[in-house]
């Protein structure tokens, strides 16, 4: 115990300090290793049972990474008593001054009773089994229950976060105005995103949503006309690349460059399956949305000509593409780039046969046909084939007058 001596005129106060919490500093000789782990459970036991420590690496950015910090694996000096406190840090760059390091702090535990040695050795070898025993059932069983509780609190993040998503979907189908819209997106593109849904990722959910809002969102009612397609490849192209940033093409790529099956494969590699075909289908739709803008543009540029072969490397054919929406919008983007490089006889082959298997009540049907239209009178000259197709478009698309 440590004596004081304070002096005030108050005797009251003098009484209510009658006892004061000390803090002492004491800095160790060596500084005391923790490992670190990927897993609660694992850091719980130690290490034990085979798991290994957290190998070094990078985290993609915007992605995050759990890391559970074991107690010292060293033994504490012997003047530690019980409910000492141990301070140090956990630095996330050990050849950096400058990275960020994370405070720690332990509690020092009492120290283990030693039992007296008896007479039959053999009995206190079963002994100690049996205590070995209900230590490793008690560890396993606090894991399993930290395990349930992470589960819960990931579960409850994706489906907080997956109703923002669905509203976010129901202002963009209801044409809500672009600053409802971003309100709410910007909110969430500022937040981490919640960890994967059975190998599918919220975040790219997110982003594609965004970029189906830029590719339709309407225009100032005070642009011009002219000036629409360079605001509309303004609005597409940073969404886009959002998009593209996000996935590893080379992953993507490498893993549809094999062969996978799928029976009797584990839920990992089902899980990876499913998130490859989800980039893939993401990354096919975001360098058509590219290269769609930039078609729009009145001037053909060089940035046109590699976002279109980009997307050749990716979709050779419209059945890559699920909606038929975008289909159309292939079949605009190509005939566009065909015009570019002066072969109108390739830019009509594209439209014919899309045209050939356009489904009917398709929503952008009725553009591909005037395009087509527009390609046989302004390009090749063939007024009576401009003619028959406007025949054809009027008996599929009917102009229906209201009665007077």
């Amino acid at each position: 115990s440590i004596s004081v001596l304070l002096r005030h005129p108050d005797r009251a106060q003098l009484t209510a300090l009658k006892e004061l919490p000390l803090l002492l500093r004491m800095p160790l000789p060596t500084p005391l290793d923790c490992v670190v782990h990927g897993g609660r459970g694992a850091a719980s036991k130690g290490g034990h049972g085979g798991h290994e420590a957290v190998a070094e690496g990078w985290v993609r950015r915007g992605g995050h990474k759990d890391l559970y910090v074991c107690k010292p694996t060293t033994e504490l000096p012997k003047w530690v008593s019980a409910g000492d406190v141990l301070t140090g840090h956990v630095a996330l760059d050990k050849g950096s001054k400058e990275a960020t390091k994370l405070p720690l702090a332990f509690e020092a535990p009492p120290a283990p009773v030693k039992k007296a040695e008896a007479a039959d050795d053999d009995g206190d070898e079963e002994d100690e089994e049996v205590v070995g025993a209900a230590l490793d059932e008690e560890a396993m069983a606090c894991a399993k229950e930290a395990r349930l509780v992470q589960e819960d609190e990931d579960e409850l993040e994706r489906s907080v976060f997956r109703a923002r998503l669905q509203r976010l979907g129901a202002l963009r189908k209801a044409a809500s105005s672009a600053e409802r819209y971003n309100a709410l997106a910007d909110a969430m593109l500022a937040e981490s995103p919640p960890p994967l849904d059975k190998g599918k990722s919220l975040g790219l959910e997110l982003l594609l949503e965004v970029l189906a809002f830029r590719r339709q969102a309407k225009p100032p009612a005070a642009l011009a006309e002219a000036d629409m397609a360079g605001w509309r490849a303004e609005q597409v192209q940073p969404a886009a690349e959002a998009v593209l940033d996000l996935i590893d093409a080379d992953e993507v790529s490498t893993h549809f460059g094999r062969t996978h099956e799928s029976e009797g494969a584990s839920k990992a590699a089902k899980e990876h399956a499913t998130m490859m075909d989800e980039q893939r289908s993401a990354l096919r739709l975001a360098l058509l949305a590219r290269a769609s803008a930039l078609a729009s543009l009145p001037v053909e540029s060089e940035s046109f000509t590699t976002a279109v072969a980009e997307l050749k490397q990716w979709v050779d054919k419209p059945d890559a593409l699920k909606e038929e929406e975008d289909k159309d919008a292939l079949a605009l983007t190509l005939m566009r780039h065909e015009l570019a490089r002066s072969r109108p006889g390739a830019a009509l082959k594209v439209l014919r046969a899309r045209l050939a298997v356009q489904e009917p009540g398709a929503k952008r049907a009725k553009e591909v046909g005037k395009e087509c239209v527009k390609l046989y009178r302004d390009v090749l000259g063939l007024e009576l084939w401009a003619s028959n197709m406007e025949e054809a478009l009027f008996a599929k698309f009917p102009v229906v007058k209201l009665p007077l």
